[in-house]
């Protein structure tokens, strides 16, 4: 485990512009709407390998409890094999994979109605409700930790 290491975390392609256009309207910064993303994956044991990847942000912005939940995460999932997490190259791989099944989920649930996708990319809608995304997106979460 390190967590000083500089190892660029990838995002699906296709999401990338969806990252953008979701920074500073729901979430402050890439690695915080990642780890919603890699938690509602988790939850749902749902892993969704990527296609085409893109880089989207250094692992130095992750901040402490996010890197607790992904090695706790990593943990979980290989029976608590010390082992699994000694590689941390390996767990971003792996939690990268939570975050886009996490995507999916979200896509699902809630983020269709607010997001349009062209030429294989999904964007936020341009007649989006800033304020309804935010209620959506609160009450998205606060389903999913009332269970």
């Amino acid at each position: 485990m390190n967590m000083d290491l500089d190892i660029r975390v990838r995002v699906d392609r296709k999401l990338s512009k969806l990252y953008n256009d979701l920074k500073g309207k729901v979430i402050e910064d890439f690695h915080e709407l990642f780890f919603f993303f890699a938690c509602i994956g988790f939850c749902n044991k749902c892993k969704q390998p990527l296609g085409k990847k893109e880089d989207k942000f250094w692992s130095k912005t992750i901040k402490p409890c996010e890197w607790a939940c992904y090695y706790s995460m990593i943990l979980e999932t290989h029976d608590f094999d010390i082992d699994s997490i000694s590689d941390t190259d390996e767990v971003i791989r792996e939690i990268e994979e939570y975050a886009n099944g996490g995507f999916n989920i979200a896509y699902k649930d809630f983020l269709s109605d607010f997001i349009t996708k062209a030429n294989g990319e999904y964007r936020l809608s341009t007649s989006l409700d800033d304020a309804e995304l935010m209620f959506d997106f609160i009450n998205f979460i606060y389903e999913k930790v009332s269970l």
